[in-house]
C-alpha cells in the first residue's frame, strides 16, 4: 500500500508494510427581494476553482498537483480523507497536515447592454475585473488506535467565493458582490475488515455564512408602482440591499477503497447533501427621496428579517490507480455532483407587507473527470501531474453574472519532498480555462421586472498555488 513517507521500496514491501503494522412594493412584484434572493444564493458563488458552480476543489494540495486525479484510490495522503474518507486507513500512527491555497480569478463581461422592462436603458460600465483572490486553509490530523481502526479530524470548505463587480455597472440590479464561506469540520473513522479493503465515514459539520449587496431600480419602481408620484427616474433612481446570514448544519462523508490486484486500487465515496435552514437580515437603503417615499409607503426600508434554505449538493467519486513498475503511478476519478438541488427557491419575510418570492435556478448536475499521475524521481522527490474536465452547472435563460458558469479545463503540476524523514512538503501550481458564457436576461422571466434586460458576454479563468506539509509523529 503506498505511503510516499519512506523512501521509494517494492510495491510488495510497501504493501506488507502498510498491512502489517499497527420579500413586494405597491403592485408591482417583489422585485427587491428577488435580487436579494438571486443575490444571496447565486452570486456568492461567482468564479469558483472549478465550472461546477460554487464547488471550490482546495481540500487537498498533494491531489491539486494532479488536478484532482486520485482523489479517490490515489496514493496516500492525510489531507484525502476530506475526498474519500478510507484513504484514512492507508497511513499509520500519528499524523497532522495544515495547507493553504492561494487563488486568483479573472472575470470581465464586454459587450454589456442592458435597458429597464420600461425600455430605458441602464447607464453604467461593463464592470470591471470581478474576479477575486482568497486563500484557503485546510487542517488534517490522525491517529491510528490499532492496526484496523484510525481516526480523523479535518477542517476544511466544499464551497465559496464570489464575484464583485464595479458598484456602477449596467448589470448592478441583478448583483455588485456577494460572497460565500463555508467551513467544513469532517470526523472520520477508518476500519480494514480485510487486508485488502477499507471502509471509513463519519460526520460533516457545515458552516455557510453568506453577504450579498445589489442595486434596486426605484426609478422604475416608482413609475410601475405609483405611476411616477415621486419622480423616479428608471435606471436613475437607485436603492440598494445587502444581506446577511448564516447556519450550521450537519451531513456526512462515506467511502471505501479495495486493492483487487497487485499495485492496483478503486475507491468510491459519496458526500450526502446538506440542507440549510437560512435565517438572515436584508438591509434596504438609498434612493434618496424617491427611495425614502416608497418605503414610507410600502413599509420596506431598514432592516428586514427573512428565512430560506440551500441544499448544497450530493458528490459521488468512483476512481482507480495503478502502478506501473516502481516509479509510476497513473490514477483516474469520476465525480457526479447534484446541482439539482439547487433548482428553486423562496425568500420569506417576517414583514407581512413583503411576500414571499420564488426565483428559478434550474441548475444541472455536472461531472468531473480527471487523469493524472505521479512519479517518483528519487528517494526524495516526486512529480504529479493531471488534467481534468469540469461541466458547467447552468444554461440558458439562467445564466446570470451572479453565476457566469461555464465548461472548464484544468491542467496542473505538483512537488512532493520528503523534506526528513518524519516532515513531507506538497506544492501544486495550476491554472483552469473557462469557455465563454454568455448571459440574456430578459425583465420578463420570472423575479426580473426591476432588474430589466441584460445582454453580457463574460469571459473568466483562473490560477492556484498550493503548499502543506504534513509530518508524522
Amino acid at each position: 500500500m503506498s505511503t510516499e513517507w519512506e523512501p521509494r521500496m517494492s510495491f510488495a514491501a510497501r504493501t506488507c508494510e502498510s498491512h502489517c503494522t499497527p420579500r413586494r412594493r405597491g403592485g408591482a412584484l417583489g422585485a427587491p427581494s428577488t435580487v436579494l434572493l438571486a443575490a444571496l444564493f447565486v452570486g456568492t458563488s461567482g468564479p469558483a476553482i472549478g465550472g461546477s458552480a460554487y464547488e471550490i476543489r482546495t481540500q487537498s494540495i498533494s491531489v491539486l498537483g494532479s488536478a484532482q486525479a486520485g482523489m479517490t484510490a490515489g496514493p496516500y495522503d492525510l489531507s484525502r480523507m476530506s475526498l474519500n474518507p478510507a484513504s484514512l486507513g492507508l497511513g499509520s500512527g500519528y499524523e497532522l497536515s495544515i495547507g493553504a491555497t492561494g487563488v486568483i480569478t479573472s472575470l470581465t463581461a464586454s459587450d454589456v447592454s442592458g435597458s429597464t422592462v420600461l425600455g430605458t436603458p441602464i447607464s453604467g460600465n461593463s464592470g470591471g475585473n470581478a474576479g477575486v483572490a482568497a486563500v484557503l486553509p485546510n487542517l488534517y490530523a490522525a491517529a491510528s488506535v490499532n492496526q484496523w481502526l484510525r481516526l480523523g479530524f479535518g477542517a476544511t470548505s466544499y464551497y465559496g467565493l464570489g464575484p464583485a463587480w464595479d458598484s456602477n455597472w449596467i448589470g448592478r440590479y441583478n448583483i455588485i458582490s456577494a460572497q460565500l464561506r463555508s467551513i467544513d469540520l469532517i470526523g472520520v473513522a477508518s476500519v480494514r475488515p480485510t487486508p485488502s479493503l477499507i471502509v471509513a465515514g463519519g460526520p460533516i459539520f457545515e458552516n455557510v455564512a453568506i453577504r450579498t449587496d445589489a442595486a434596486i431600480d426605484d426609478g422604475t419602481l416608482d413609475q410601475i408602482a405609483f405611476n411616477g408620484a415621486f419622480g423616479g427616474v428608471p435606471g436613475g433612481s437607485d436603492g440598494s440591499v445587502a444581506t446577511r446570514v448564516e447556519n450550521w448544519a450537519v451531513g456526512y462523508i462515506v467511502g471505501a477503497t479495495w486493492e483487487p490486484w497487485e499495485g492496483g486500487r478503486i475507491g468510491a465515496s459519496y458526500r450526502s447533501q446538506i440542507h440549510h435552514q437560512l435565517n438572515g437580515n436584508a438591509i434596504f437603503g438609498g434612493g434618496g427621496s424617491v427611495g425614502q417615499a416608497i418605503a414610507a409607503v410600502t413599509g420596506v426600508a431598514g432592516s428586514q428579517p427573512f428565512s430560506s434554505s440551500l441544499t448544497n449538493p450530493a458528490v459521488i467519486t468512483v476512481g482507480i490507480a495503478q502502478h506501473i513498475g516502481d516509479s509510476l503511478e497513473v490514477f483516474a476519478d469520476v465525480q457526479r455532483l447534484g446541482w439539482h438541488s439547487v433548482k428553486s427557491l423562496d425568500l420569506v419575510f417576517d414583514n407581512p407587507a413583503q411576500p414571499p418570492v420564488l426565483t428559478e435556478l434550474n441548475l444541472n448536475d455536472t461531472w468531473y473527470i480527471a487523469v493524472g499521475g505521479r512519479y517518483q524521481l528519487n528517494e526524495i522527490v516526486a512529480v504529479r501531474f493531471g488534467a481534468a474536465y469540469d461541466t458547467s452547472s447552468t444554461q440558458q435563460p439562467n445564466r446570470t453574472p451572479l453565476l457566469p458558469d461555464a465548461d472548464t479545463w484544468w491542467l496542473a503540476v505538483g512537488l512532493e519532498v520528503m523534506a526528513t524523514q518524519s516532515l513531507r512538503i506538497d506544492w501544486a501550481y495550476g491554472h483552469v480555462f473557462w469557455s465563454g458564457a454568455d448571459i440574456s436576461l430578459s425583465a420578463t422571466q420570472l423575479g426580473s421586472t426591476l432588474r430589466g434586460n441584460l445582454m453580457a458576454a463574460t469571459q473568466t479563468s483562473g490560477n492556484f498555488m498550493a503548499i502543506q506539509a504534513s509530518y508524522r509523529f
